[in-house]
């Protein structure tokens, strides 16, 4: 390998034209076109790095992305003296886990190069490992600065109802993104995989279970993170219908709307939730409906679903922007 030179940012993306599915088993075709898309660097066998520390805390096991018993590792790296991480496969004697597991990584690479328009992406994936002979072992990331909601959760006082309004403002203008950019899923939204950034906005992290018509999908892949799953999601591949309308994302959404105003993990079948019960418990009519929905994966219309999340403030036009501006400051300040 010849010496690397320093990372240079990703030139913006032109419009992407129709890609063809990967297999599990990823040719030198399919992978030289996978770094020609984003313009990416290759690391070799880890030529170039300063520094590699592995990160015990935030170690990926089964069902992160590798599925069927295999492990991979997030690292601390320095790349021309700039902090990333490298998320890579650990070896394995089992050559289908292996494949299982550049397919995940072939899907979050590619998933993320389809949504990096969006400003919180921008130039988060940097680069891919590959090996000796060519194979993708691996991706170089951008830390996100902040902190996951699963850790503000746990860590700060309870959210307000106005907070719990800007959570679910992003996080349908995610669900719209991932629809804008050809994808149906992001596949595993979950607190931990919600990251709030240091200027207070989120952004969803760990792509590798994004679903889409251009991304590879294993049936023996887990979809999602209990109890953020759909219960019929958990050991079959998804209908055409459930992936046209990322029938895991809204579920996701939903569980999460209700784990972010009760404080409690939500357990079982939420999808047998009634609006009465909610609203008697004190949530806003509005607010139970747009839940129930989510719940039973049929796809709201998004911009009135933002609508209703802060009609219980009863401020619109520029009074609201201010509200929203100030709330965004107030999940700032809770880093």
């Amino acid at each position: 390998l010849s010496p690397l030179s320093p990372l240079s940012p990703l030139s913006p993306l032109s419009p992407l034209s129709p890609l063809s599915p990967l297999s599990p088993h990823m040719s030198r075709e399919e992978l030289a076109g996978l770094r020609e898309l984003g313009e990416l660097g290759e690391l070799g066998e880890l030529g170039g790095l300063e520094s590699v520390e592995r990160c015990q805390r935030e170690a990926l096991r089964v069902g992160e992305l590798v599925s069927a018993g295999g492990q991979a590792s997030v690292e601390r790296v320095v790349w021309a003296g700039e902090a990333l991480y490298l998320k890579r496969l650990l070896p394995s004697e089992r050559s289908e886990i292996q494949a299982e597991g550049r397919a995940r990584l072939a899907c979050e690479a590619r998933a993320l190069l389809l949504a990096s328009d969006h400003p919180l992406l921008k130039d988060h994936l940097r680069a891919l490992l590959c090996n000796a002979q060519g194979e993708l072992d691996g991706v170089i990331l951008t830390p996100v600065e902040g902190a996951s909601l699963s850790e503000l959760l746990r860590t700060s006082p309870p959210l307000s109802p106005l907070e719990v309004a800007w959570c679910m403002e992003e996080l349908i203008g995610w669900l719209e993104h991932i629809k804008k950019v050809n994808l149906w899923a992001h596949g595993d939204i979950a607190p931990r995989n919600v990251m709030v950034t240091s200027t207070g906005r989120l952004t969803l992290i760990d792509w590798g279970s994004a679903w889409g018509p251009t991304l590879p999908y294993s049936e023996a892949r887990c979809v999602g993170t209990p109890p953020y799953r759909p219960p019929h999601l958990s050991s079959s591949s998804p209908s055409s219908e459930e992936q046209e309308v990322g029938a895991p994302d809204l579920y996701a959404l939903g569980a999460l709307w209700l784990k972010l105003v009760t404080g409690v993990s939500p357990q079982g079948d939420l999808s047998t939730l009634k609006a009465s019960d909610l609203t008697q418990s004190g949530w806003p009519k509005a607010w139970s409906e747009a839940l129930i929905a989510l719940l039973n994966t049929h796809p709201p219309h998004l911009p009135h679903l933002r609508a209703s999340l802060w009609a219980f403030t009863k401020r619109e036009g520029s009074a609201l922007e201010h509200l929203k501006s100030e709330v965004q400051g107030r999940f700032k300040a809770r880093l």
